[in-house]
């Protein structure tokens, strides 16, 4: 039965990745077809039903930085909506710093969900905190998520998840009709399903930030001069090969922003281009990277931004979590885009016509970025001026 297990927990998430038309037909039953089965002999598909608000919630967040980053809304509702409910969230090492110093979270389990031994171990503390609603977060089907839900609803814990095709049978609630969502409103008509609230509205994602974090971002931009100046900020870093812009983009785009508009460009960066960033502030006076540091400090000094422009959607996640203005670029316009766009922020995005992200030039992300900053300006003179006489 174990080795059965580590089996399916290492099968990927995607049942149509583009990996797929490579693998033999055996191959291809056993990625798709027989986890399902799998689940079909050893679970009980009947739902459990509860007419009692719960008592202690916990969501289940596996994955990266901007996954936890676009969760958060979903606490902070949940405190409000049951205030004496105790509320855990499950998490992966990479992104458990995102929950440092959230006031609406009780407890934080990181787990890490590819060693089969930390799995059944957080079934077995799930099981023995006395969970009474499992809120699976990840956006479709992951064996590994799934199977520590059914572990935990043989126990009589009630679990919610969405988008999980076959597998929804599996859950005891499954709200549908969210594909063409962003994912945080995806999350809060999970939520709401699942808790029978009526949530709606921009729920915008929350980073909190401890004094002494908020500290040092104060003390870098006292010690390069830049605070209460307007500051660009350039992100060089994309997470993914496939979405990285080139050296030469970059370049280009610094030469466009130097030359029109009165402002200093800070640099965040990581791995190989920080080497580029290095190169770029030797080039160019007017520019500046931010101190190597965690993610939180990195926040940090993105919240002190004008505007952001990134390829990287952990980024993007940031900027919408600090109220940044952000630029964001982008290799098609598909359901993904829908999915992890910029929300409850002023945004523009520059999208590739071919799918490949060197297509987008310079002077398109460029375009972006002064149709942003006007856009900015003009709210702010409209917050400065008031309303006129008259309106409403």
């Amino acid at each position: 039965m174990q080795s059965e297990i580590n089996e399916m927990m290492s099968l990927n998430s995607s049942g149509n990745s583009k990996g797929d038309k490579k693998r033999s037909p055996v191959r291809l039953f056993f990625r798709r077809h027989l986890p399902y089965l799998f689940f079909r002999l050893l679970f009980k598909n009947k739902p459990i039903s509860s007419s009692k608000p719960p008592v202690h919630v916990a969501f289940l967040r596996p994955g990266k930085l901007g996954d936890m980053i676009v969760a958060t809304p979903l606490f902070s509702l949940t405190r409000k909506y049951l205030k004496d409910c105790r509320i855990t969230v499950i998490c992966s090492p990479l992104n458990q710093t995102i929950l440092s110093d959230n006031p609406d979270i009780d407890c934080c389990k990181v787990i890490n969900f590819h060693s089969l031994k930390q799995v059944l171990g957080g079934i077995k503390w799930i099981q023995k905190e006395k969970v009474d609603l499992l809120i699976d977060l990840t956006p479709g089907i992951s064996r590994t998520s799934a199977f520590m839900v059914q572990m935990c609803r043989k126990k009589g814990i009630r679990a919610a998840g969405m988008l999980k095709d076959r597998f929804s049978e599996f859950y005891d609630i499954h709200p549908h009709n969210t594909a063409l969502l962003h994912i945080i409103d995806r999350n809060v008509l999970l939520l709401n399903s699942s808790l029978g609230s009526h949530f709606s509205g921009i729920n915008r994602p929350e980073i909190f930030f401890s004094s002494r974090i908020i500290s040092e971002s104060d003390h870098f931009l006292n010690s390069v001069c830049l605070k209460d100046k307007t500051v660009i900020g350039l992100n060089l870093s994309a997470g993914r090969p496939e979405r990285q812009w080139s050296f030469q983009n970059y370049e280009k785009l610094i030469n466009l922003i130097l030359k029109n508009q009165k402002c200093s460009v800070l640099l965040f960066s990581t791995g190989n281009q920080r080497r580029w960033s290095n190169m770029l502030c030797e080039k160019y006076i007017s520019l500046l990277e931010v101190p190597e540091g965690g993610f939180l400090s990195v926040a940090a000094l993105i919240k002190a931004c004008r505007i952001l422009v990134t390829p990287d959607t952990s980024f993007v996640h940031a900027s919408s979590a600090t109220g940044t203005p952000v630029t964001a670029l982008y290799m098609a316009k598909d359901e993904n885009f829908i999915r992890w766009k910029p929300y409850g922020v002023p945004f523009r995005t520059a999208i590739s016509a071919t799918g490949k992200i060197d297509d987008i030039t310079a002077e398109m992300v460029y375009e972006c970025i002064d149709d942003l900053l006007k856009e900015i300006s003009l709210h702010d003179r409209e917050y400065v001026k008031g309303p006129e006489q008259g309106d409403s």
